[in-house]
């Protein structure tokens, strides 16, 4: 199953490689096809996981959770993660006008990003996710606290 290549910079899909090396177009950054852009292991089990789902007939929320699952073993267990992830992706999406609901690489970016934030909110109490051309185009920044993954936790899906 292809797994679209990020930068391994600023996280932006980059173009097909023509060669040895490919340029992000959005930070410039240049990057080795062959040493430098492998996908995270995190990132190709929850899409391929997603992507199993969605091929069976499961929603965008239940496709997440089963992403989450197999990629995450026991944290992936309820669907507070998949809510919490499905809640910041559709909020970025009405800011913005995008559906990154519905797309497995952005939502494994944002999966990545909270699994990040988790042991910050433990010991700060806050943690600026900072995703760059989450979309191919627009930033996703958004400071998390203790309170505000409750709240985005306790919506309900979709």
């Amino acid at each position: 199953m292809p797994v679209e290549l990020t930068c391994p910079r600023c996280g932006a899909p980059l173009p097909r490689a023509s060669g040895d090396v490919v340029t992000c177009v959005y930070c410039a950054a240049t990057s080795n096809v062959a040493n430098d852009l492998q996908p995270s292991r995190l990132q190709m089990l929850v899409i391929r996981g997603f992507k199993e789902a969605r091929a069976e007939g499961a929603t965008y929320f239940e496709s997440l959770v089963a992403g989450a699952r197999k990629g995450l073993g026991a944290m992936g267990e309820t669907d507070t993660f998949a809510r919490v992830v499905m809640a910041i992706a559709s909020d970025f999406d009405q800011e913005h006008g995008t559906k990154i609901t519905t797309d497995a690489l952005a939502l494994s970016k944002i999966v990545e990003a909270y699994l990040a934030a988790l042991p910050a909110l433990r010991a700060d109490g806050q943690y600026q996710i900072d995703l760059p051309a989450l979309d191919g185009k627009r930033d996703l920044q958004r400071w998390l606290t203790p309170e505000i993954v409750g709240q985005l936790a306790s919506r309900a899906p979709g």
